[in-house]
């Protein structure tokens, strides 16, 4: 269970790091797109602007689409990491049993990269 409580705090933080980015770079091109405007103020010409800008920046839609992928995988990890908790509860299952369902999830979701 320690490997995928290590994959889970990794892929945890990289989603923060990537979700962090994102919204600062947002706030950069807004301010900097607002002083160039006059009289911008609304949160629906904010959230314009910004799908504006995404589009005209590629690099920021991928990282937009990193941000999808990394969190849909924490959520992946974090399910499996609620099932090998509920499995430890049962005593009916042996801990080399849970480890062996441990690792093959590791594997078919290929997640040994965050070890």
């Amino acid at each position: 269970m320690l490997e995928i409580i290590k994959i889970k705090n990794e892929i945890n933080l990289k989603a923060s790091e990537f979700k962090l980015k994102a919204e600062q770079k947002e706030v950069i091109k807004y301010y900097s797109w607002k002083s160039e405007e006059a009289n911008k103020t609304s949160r629906e010409s904010y959230d314009k602007v910004i799908a504006r800008l995404k589009m005209e920046d590629l690099e920021w839609l991928n990282s937009d689409m990193e941000l999808v992928q990394v969190t849909n995988l924490s959520k992946t990890v974090n399910n499996i990491y609620e099932l090998l908790i509920n499995l430890t509860k049962r005593t009916d299952i042996s801990l080399e049993h849970i480890q062996k369902i441990e690792q093959d999830y590791i594997e078919e979701f290929g997640l040994g990269e965050y070890l």
